[in-house]
């Protein structure tokens, strides 16, 4: 497995040593915030706990605004 995440950060042009647990969160991180359930997130890496998957959940700021923008759409059609 880190010879293939070795090739991909290779081909992508990244200059760091990328661990297989940073890569691992990373996916995680991106999954949840592109609204993918954090029930199915959890399955994806065989996580028993919903709680550890839950720590991969951080909000980035755009989703944060994405979801803002929801409310005000519905507050003006009120």
């Amino acid at each position: 497995m880190n010879a293939c995440l070795n090739q991909a950060i290779e081909k992508a042009g990244i200059n760091k040593n990328i661990s297989f647990h940073c890569a691992r969160h990373t996916f995680a991180t991106i999954a949840v915030n592109l609204g993918i359930p954090v029930e199915v997130v959890q399955k994806l890496p065989g996580h028993q706990s919903i709680r550890t998957t839950q720590i991969y959940g951080k909000i980035m700021n755009q989703t944060v605004f994405e979801q803002m923008k929801k409310m005000e759409y519905n507050l003006i059609s009120i």
